[in-house]
């Protein structure tokens, strides 16, 4: 075994091949680098990481600094003075909203390029008795959603093929059933996976049902209508036997269709109680990370027991005015000692007991109820036919069930505008997931950049310049904490 392979983390080209065989045959986590290659350990080489680490997070500083700096700036710049003053108001609030959400991404994107980003890939200890059932899961997953996969790599699969002939296929209920068996395989404790699955359902709704189904309908009833001048049949009973009708099965139809929006509903269900796992993780931002939150945590443990003397000393004040006949109250001498600034630790208590947040899925809901009334006008068009037309049973209005789904289809047209890489950013902060092999939601590789290291050429200019072999150049404490 190479000394790569020692280390956990792997290059993307032996990564991709290391796929095919078996990443490793111990169920532990294996995490890999999807960025960047370990740097060479010479003479100097843990020297020279620690240099490099420095400046690497020197500069990040340096433009996180220049970023917030600049907010003012932009909301100077945005400001018409000549507008009302709530109008600029609202521009500030807008700059104000969104500038942590571009600070966010202009960081993650610096660390991809100046950090060691990887992925972790488990290898499940599942059952004898729930193999199967795992095996065939993630099978599909890892076909119809691959993580490490280009477009050209996934139509060579059949099972991807055979998938996306489906979602096209309007008739006999073909493609809800297929994004019934999405819903089943889908990681519903994924935000990403969640609305993915909305917005897919919705924009092959309005193309196969909406575009490809109502071209198919018009063709057929003009094809109807043109041929009765040549048939002894009625235009009525022409167009219900060889019309847009013949194509539907009014039982499996309605309820593939009923289906299919149940499952649209039950997934908004699920986002308050998803989480966010597309993000690739840095492993010198980790350390740094988790530095971070042990010195939080210490500060923390100290302010709750400087918390809990204060409330001792205030019982025992209380009880001495109780002895000597004064009445006081617990609030009155938390003022005096100030217990007021302990309030922060109560609410981040309450923060890490929360098993949902309702900010998941952000305008998602707001679409959501535009489907509900998109179904209420799709479903009134339903009843005019069936009622008011005397419609026995459904196989009398095969057509009205045909035209329903057009309608409820080309409804969903918003969501194919917020299909659309830069405005699905409005909905949702969620990055984008897939599966690797054995069924794990993991970052999308093919949403990296595999750039080299920016920061290569300034280690070549330092070692050019002898500032790496100058051994009277000491970094101090940087280069300790950096290690």
């Amino acid at each position: 075994m190479s000394k790569k392979e020692k280390s956990g983390f792997l290059p993307l080209e032996e990564e991709k091949s290391m796929d095919k065989k078996s990443v490793s045959k111990s169920k532990d986590v294996t995490p890999r680098n999807v960025g960047q290659t370990p740097k060479s350990q010479g003479m100097f080489g843990g020297f020279k990481n620690s240099i490099s680490s420095y400046i690497k997070k020197k500069i990040e500083t340096k433009i996180m600094q220049f970023l917030r700096d600049q907010k003012p700036k932009v909301q100077d710049k945005i400001r018409d003075k000549a507008m009302p003053q709530c109008v600029q108001n609202f521009m500030d609030d807008i700059v104000e909203e969104n500038w942590p959400i571009l600070e966010e991404e202009v960081q993650y994107q610096l660390r991809i390029r100046t950090d060691v980003p990887f992925v972790e890939v488990k290898k499940p200890d599942v059952s004898c008795f729930c193999w199967p059932c795992w095996k065939i899961r993630s099978l599909f997953q890892y076909s119809l959603m691959p993580y490490d996969k280009s477009l050209g790599q996934k139509i060579r699969n059949p099972i991807f093929l055979l998938g996306f002939l489906a979602m096209l296929c309007p008739i006999y209920g073909v493609s809800s059933f297929y994004f019934i068996l999405l819903f089943l395989i889908i990681d519903k404790s994924d935000e990403y996976q969640l609305i993915n699955f909305i917005l897919e359902f919705k924009r092959l709704q309005f193309f196969s049902i909406g575009v490809i189904g109502g071209t198919i309908g018009f063709y057929m009833y003009f094809k109807c209508v043109e041929e009765n001048t040549h048939l002894s049949l009625s235009i009525q009973q022409n167009c219900y036997q060889y019309g847009p009708s013949m194509l539907i099965h009014p039982r499996i139809d309605l309820i593939a269709f009923g289906i299919n929006i149940l499952l649209v509903w039950i997934t908004l269900i699920f986002l308050p109680f998803s989480e966010q796992k597309g993000k690739l993780r840095f492993k010198n931002a980790e350390i740094e990370e988790q530095k971070e939150s042990e010195r939080k945590e210490k500060e923390r443990q100290k302010r709750l027991k400087k918390r809990e003397k204060l409330q001792k000393k205030i019982e025992t004040e209380l009880e001495k005015l109780e002895k000597e006949g004064k009445v006081a109250k617990f609030e009155d001498l938390a003022e005096k000692y100030k217990m007021k600034q302990f309030d922060d630790l109560d609410e981040e208590a309450k923060k890490q007991q929360g098993c949902c947040s309702f900010q998941r899925g952000g305008g998602m809901k707001c679409l959501i109820i535009w489907d509900i009334l998109a179904f209420g006008l799709a479903f009134l068009f339903f009843y005019n036919g069936f009622r008011l037309e005397n419609k026995q049973t459904f196989e009398d209005a095969k057509g009205h069930i045909y035209f329903t789904k057009w309608i409820y289809a080309m409804l969903s047209f918003p969501f194919l505008l917020f299909s659309v890489p830069l405005v699905s950013s409005l909905l949702s902060r969620a990055r984008p997931t897939a599966y690797d092999m054995y069924g794990n939601t993991v970052p999308v590789i093919g949403q990296v950049e595999y750039d080299d290291d920016l920061m290569d050429d300034i280690d070549d200019d330092l070692e050019e310049e002898g500032v790496l072999n100058d051994n009277d150049t000491q970094p101090g404490t940087n280069t300790n904490r950096n290690n």
